[in-house]
């Protein structure tokens, strides 16, 4: 699976890069900015329980991968956010670092969510990296990468 994500990152990015130009750091402010506003709203869908608003921060052909979890494409995505429904408590997104050029960006964090599973209260940390791209002007996660800390 790690190959796999390695493989995307370097087509996106080597795609990428061989069109882009560099930006200034105003740009990147903004971008950064534009990121964690998502960040912000992907957590209100998910307290407002409105899993199909979180799968729709993905593209059609994005990819999640974990530990024994390779997700691929809408369907799957919307699937794998609808499995939450009624059972989420709280989620979290807590930004490390984020790089981004013209339309793409990738960004590192750590993830907390609390659920229910089996009639227990359980929480989920772990580190994530998403490889956001830009698609007629809406940042959208083409790459979820996470892994237990």
């Amino acid at each position: 699976m790690f190959r796999t994500l390695i493989s995307t990152l370097f087509f996106l990015l080597t795609n990428h890069y061989t069109h882009s130009q560099s930006i200034d750091s105003i740009n990147l402010k903004d971008q950064t900015s534009q990121i964690i506003s998502k960040n912000r709203e992907m957590e209100a869908a998910f307290a407002a329980n409105d899993m199909m608003k979180v799968a729709s921060f993905y593209s059609d052909s994005c990819l999640l991968i974990g530990e024994n979890v390779l997700i691929k494409g809408r369907e799957k995505t919307n699937a794998y956010w609808i499995s939450l429904k009624d059972r989420g408590i709280s989620w979290r997104l807590e930004n490390i670092k984020i790089d981004a050029c013209d339309s793409l960006a990738v960004q590192q964090g750590i993830s907390k969510l609390v659920y229910m599973f089996q009639g227990r209260e359980q929480l989920s940390v772990v580190r994530f990296t998403l490889v956001w791209k830009r698609v007629n002007g809406e940042w959208l996660i083409e790459v979820d990468h996470y892994s237990t800390i």
